[in-house]
């Protein structure tokens, strides 16, 4: 897969190889680190997610989602 544009310098980046730190414009946010922590120390979530995604992130992300829509 590369670009097709001979003009075009930007660098491609890699979504494939996993690794977000590769890439310094990849960055979150200490909230995101501390429920990270606070998920690995409650010891309810150490096995793998339902394929579909757990609820409560499903919720979040639905209610997120739907903060603009006027239906």
């Amino acid at each position: 897969m590369g670009n097709t544009d001979c003009n075009d310098n930007r660098e491609v980046i890699s979504l494939g190889i996993g690794d977000p730190t590769a890439h310094s414009c990849f960055h979150t946010t200490v909230f995101a680190q501390e429920a990270v922590v606070d998920a690995l120390l409650s010891a309810k979530f150490n096995g793998y997610s339902p394929t579909a995604g757990l609820p409560q992130a499903r919720k979040a992300i639905a209610e997120y989602l739907s903060c603009d829509l006027p239906y």
